[in-house]
């Protein structure tokens, strides 16, 4: 089935989809955490959605057209000037080593992960509450349908970025294990960030293809 995705006014977490003469939000947010974790898997896996009646709602929840850019040349791009960086940075980096041992940086790693994952969260947290201002998800008659990427390009729009920010992630945090850097520990937290959030882009504003479970 032919569906419209819109964005919602000031809150990235949320999709509009319009389906025939119906209109359903997708919270992004709210998905499972593998979901998240690996941005594909809104393609591969069904969604929940909620279905609106309320015109009026509607017309207040949705923002304006915006056309959704790809981030593919944004990651090359930052790629390649991290790595132009890099070499003129690096007297300036091994200024920040640290002198700990192999446990301690492990465990430095491990609180930058549950830092990150929890401020990653609790963005969403917040998001969900600006909506309930306005709606109560949880109040509207819910259904599950599988959404299609738009096209072969937004495939590779997702997975290029979420590919080269997950690998600086694990090559920064990585590399502080067996030498332990202020500047790696920052930029890996950084970048693994980013990682997460390229998630939120995966269902991109405009048309694509849905197919209800139940049908």
């Amino acid at each position: 089935m032919d569906c419209n995705v819109e964005g919602l006014y000031m809150n990235v977490r949320y999709r509009l989809l319009t389906i025939g003469k119906e209109t359903y939000i997708l919270d992004m947010g709210g998905s499972s955490f593998w979901k998240i974790l690996f941005p594909f898997f809104y393609w591969m896996l069904p969604v929940n959605v909620y279905k609106v009646n309320d015109e009026e709602l509607l017309k207040k929840l949705v923002s304006p057209y915006i056309e959704q850019k790809s981030v593919a040349w944004q990651g090359l791009l930052g790629g390649i000037i991290a790595l132009g960086l890099g070499g003129s940075l690096y007297p300036l980096v091994t200024l920040l080593d640290l002198e700990i041992s192999t446990l301690t940086s492990i465990v430095i790693i491990g609180v930058i992960l549950l830092l990150v994952i929890s401020f990653y969260f609790y963005a969403n947290i917040l998001c969900g509450r600006k909506l309930r201002q306005d709606i109560h998800l949880e109040q509207l008659p819910k259904q599950k349908l599988w959404i299609r990427p738009q096209s072969k390009q937004n495939v590779f729009h997702i997975l290029y970025p979420y590919i080269l920010f997950v690998g600086l992630a694990v090559l920064f945090l990585g590399g502080s294990i067996q030498m332990p850097n202020g500047f790696m520990f920052f930029a890996g937290a950084l970048v693994l960030f980013i990682a997460l959030g390229v998630g939120i882009t995966t269902i991109r504003i405009g048309d694509t293809t849905v197919r209800f479970k139940d049908k």
